[in-house]
């Protein structure tokens, strides 16, 4: 992993190889969170945001910011994602250990800015 950018808002420590068997990407096999993008044809869907790819107990939206599983690709981020130290779905030892999981009750905090259609 390599050293955030607190300017940019990034954590202490950044993944940029989030389903790769370490950090820096490009490497094969995948981790359990890389096997399962692929399974789900490198999208983030619904199913791949609620399973717990690497059994930790906290499930891959959880560790990510998208704990209602309502991101869609090229979404801007929502104000809690946006704010939000994710962590590692694919190692099991990257986890929030003091995190609350928020409800999910339609919270304009938890919404991300969908993306304009093009046409």
């Amino acid at each position: 992993c390599r050293t955030g950018d607190s300017s940019h808002g990034e954590p202490a420590s950044v993944c940029s190889g989030l389903g790769h068997a370490n950090c820096a990407g490009g490497s094969l096999p995948a981790n359990p969170f890389g096997a399962d993008f692929a399974a789900e044809g490198f999208q983030w869907t619904t199913a791949l945001c609620q399973k717990d790819s690497d059994g930790d107990g906290q499930s891959n939206g959880d560790e990510l910011g998208d704990p209602c599983c309502r991101w869609g690709a090229g979404d801007a981020p929502s104000p809690y994602m946006a704010s939000f130290s994710a962590t590692h779905p694919g190692m099991s030892t990257s986890l929030q250990t003091a995190y609350s999981r928020p409800s999910c009750d339609g919270s304009a905090a938890l919404q991300p800015a969908k993306k304009a259609m093009k046409r």
